[in-house]
């Protein structure tokens, strides 16, 4: 609350420093709702539509919304409540449960002419089900003020997360993963149906080491949607790979020795990750449903005695089923497990895998967690897709930043690196259109301090890992 209330300050100082700047609009936008309101007194309100259409950023919407309602919720005379969720392409999304608490239901519309900038305003009675008030306020914009404004996006990647790469890829990708090297060049992994693809980064773009065919072998299920799930990791006896998919029961392992690599036995599982649990090792995982796009219930782990998995002593923990299932670990100790049910609620476990979290606000198909200190999820609503991240360091989780995907579905999310930086992989692909749908991989990371005019170079944002170079030596 501190935290907010600090930015609203500094949000209304800047407002306010700009000669000819919004702060007469919120003023008069303000004057104007409460004149109105104080009339009744004691009546509860709150902005519960608002749309923007000035041609000014979302960014800038918000600014203006959140110093109006911090202005608002000042005033004695009425009861006003920030009901505002999340604002993004021109819509803010309002928080629909707590309309029984109002009175009056505010819609705002943002528009603007050359310089001048205006707000509707409409009120509408709850009991008596219409429109009961219409307002208009405007006022000029002086240039220092338009700049403040649109101010890009970019500007809160200091405090959110950033977009730093994208790259066309083909609608077989099922999932990535990330490893460094023992001599420090990162490998990425791509997981097809049939094939896992190795690639580093060198000379701006990403170059094809190796392609590791798999025979999944019988039986084959038939599966609406192909499903798959990499898992990457190295310990004393190598570098190990193990992938999984829906059409088949048993997982395949690879593993690489003096730069050679071989297959070993897989599982009758879906390998997805390796924790630490009680100063012991172990590979957790689910089993696929047969041919679904979901993990049957309970958690599968495997411990791992002097770097070989144990296969014959496999635990077992009840969980929901569910559509994704990731960890959080400090200090290299589980710390939570993270999934998605069968409802697409997302749900927290404590690490005795029994007392959940459930967060009603979020309806996703993919999550991913990093490390200690990030989470994200997506919410599918139609449409558009969008994806949330969580801090989650101190036990708490805290949403940092948010982002809308329109017209696009998230296909899944994934914990990983780019360039040495952690964040999140984001695969995306357009909803209905073509048989072959266009799908795009995004990396995410968390902001930095970055240059105002510095923007990912084109050879990065249009790498396809469709580009073919001969296996190197190492591999």
């Amino acid at each position: 609350m501190k935290l907010r209330a600090l930015l609203i300050c500094l949000f209304c100082s800047s407002l306010f420093a700009v000669d000819g700047g919004v702060a007469p609009l919120v003023n008069e936008v303000s004057e104007k709702i409460s004149t109105f309101l104080s009339a009744r007194y004691q009546a509860g309100a709150a902005i519960t539509a608002f749309e923007n259409h000035s041609e000014l950023s979302d960014l800038a919407a918000q600014k203006f919304y959140q110093v109006l309602v911090s202005r608002l919720e000042t005033r004695k005379e009425f009861r006003f409540s920030d009901h505002m969720v999340a604002f993004s392409h021109g819509h803010g999304r309002f928080d629909q449960s707590r309309i029984e608490e109002l009175d009056f239901l505010i819609a705002l519309k943002m528009i603007r002419s050359g310089p001048r900038v205006g707000v509707g305003i409409t009120i509408f009675s709850r009991e008596l089900h219409r429109m009961i008030a219409i307002d208009y306020a405007e006022t000029l914009l002086s240039q220092g003020a338009v700049r403040f404004l649109e101010m890009g996006e970019r500007a809160f990647a200091l405090n959110g997360f950033e977009s730093v790469t994208r790259m066309e890829v083909g609608d077989d990708l099922l999932d990535v993963a990330t490893l460094a090297e023992a001599e420090g060049e990162d490998r990425y992994y791509f997981m097809k149906k049939d094939s896992v693809d190795i690639f580093a980064f060198r000379s701006r773009r990403l170059v094809r080491l190796l392609t590791l065919k798999i025979d999944w072998g019988r039986p084959k299920y038939p599966a609406r949607k192909v499903e798959g799930k990499l898992l990457v990791f190295r310990n004393e006896n190598g570098t190990w790979l193990s992938a999984a998919i829906n059409t088949s029961p048993r997982s395949r392992l690879f593993c690489r020795e003096q730069g050679k690599w071989r297959e070993e036995p897989g599982f009758n599982f879906a390998p997805l990750k390796m924790l630490r649990i009680n100063d012991r090792n172990f590979i957790a995982g689910a089993r696929f449903a047969t041919g679904r796009n979901h993990f049957r219930g309970g958690l599968l782990l495997m411990p791992m005695n002097q770097g070989k998995a144990d296969p014959g002593n496999v635990y077992e923990k009840p969980l929901p089923e569910s559509h994704v299932i990731d960890f959080t670990e400090k200090d290299n100790r589980l710390a939570a497990l993270h999934l998605i049910d069968r409802s697409y609620r997302y749900r927290v476990f404590t690490t005795d895998f029994e007392n959940s979290v459930e967060d009603e606000r979020l309806r996703g198909s993919a999550l991913a967690a990093l490390r200690d200190q990030w989470v994200a999820v997506s919410d599918y609503t139609r449409g558009k897709d969008r994806i949330f991240f969580f801090n989650v360091a101190d036990g708490a989780r805290r949403q940092v930043y948010e982002a809308s995907f329109p017209n696009m579905e998230i296909r899944f999310i994934r914990d990983g690196s780019w360039e040495k930086a952690p964040g999140f992989w984001v695969c995306l692909e357009k909803i209905g259109g073509t048989q072959h749908l266009q799908a795009e991989l995004q990396f995410w990371r968390p902001g930095r301090q970055v240059k105002a005019t510095e923007e990912p170079s084109d050879d990065v944002r249009a790498m396809n890992p469709g580009n073919k170079e001969k296996a190197h030596a190492e591999e």
